[in-house]
């Protein structure tokens, strides 16, 4: 059960009042505590069922994309695996995935580094949310941060491999836009809610 990493609450609401001028040094600390967490609930439960290594095989479906890519004479193989794959029309995260992999890094940690920058992105922008946007008090805003960060359902993906991170990201991204625009559209934040309604649509 992750309930007891609620436990992260009780200190991290006592260290609020010693962090009203270095809020991004304990948001960063709060993440990496929550990356810790998670990867090790991972383990927990990838060791006792092996579908936990790769749900829904999007990481599997990245390194058949890579060696696409590297390897010419194998691509009607390749292709033919894709087409059989039943989320080849989700296309984003496996693409992701393939992207950090011709960068030297296995596929597990590619899809838990894309996890945890997502994480780390969500945490920064739900923030930027609601202490810039919403113009909320920097309590209330950070108390904002540390329930979102720590609720059960975000904290068990962020180090793990599930496409989970990346939406929560894309779509506090088009939140943000969208609150923006209520004050005033400009092109630049209807441009960027065109440009992100592709990936939240694949």
């Amino acid at each position: 059960c992750m309930l007891w990493r609620w436990l992260l609450v009780p200190p991290g609401i006592m260290l609020i009042p010693l962090i009203r001028r270095s809020v991004w040094p304990w948001m960063l600390v709060l993440g990496f505590c929550c990356l810790l967490l998670s990867w090790h609930g991972w383990n927990q439960r990838y060791s006792s069922h092996l579908g936990h290594m790769d749900p829904d095989r999007y990481g599997s479906a990245g390194a058949v994309l890579t060696e696409w890519m590297k390897n010419v004479d194998d691509r009607p193989q390749m292709e033919e695996n894709l087409r059989n794959y039943q989320h080849t029309h989700v296309a984003t995260v496996p693409v992701l995935i393939s992207g950090l992999m011709l960068c030297g890094l296995q596929m597990h940690t590619a899809y838990i580094f894309l996890n945890a920058i997502a994480s780390f992105g969500a945490i920064l922008l739900f923030h930027k949310l609601l202490r810039h946007q919403l113009k909320l008090s920097w309590m209330v805003s950070t108390l904002g941060v540390l329930a979102f960060a720590c609720h059960v359902t975000f904290l068990r993906g962020f180090g793990r491999p599930t496409t989970d991170q990346l939406g929560v990201l894309l779509v506090l991204g088009m939140l943000c836009l969208l609150v923006d625009r209520t004050k005033r559209a400009t092109l630049a934040n209807t441009i960027g809610i065109a440009l992100l309604a592709v990936p939240l649509a694949f």
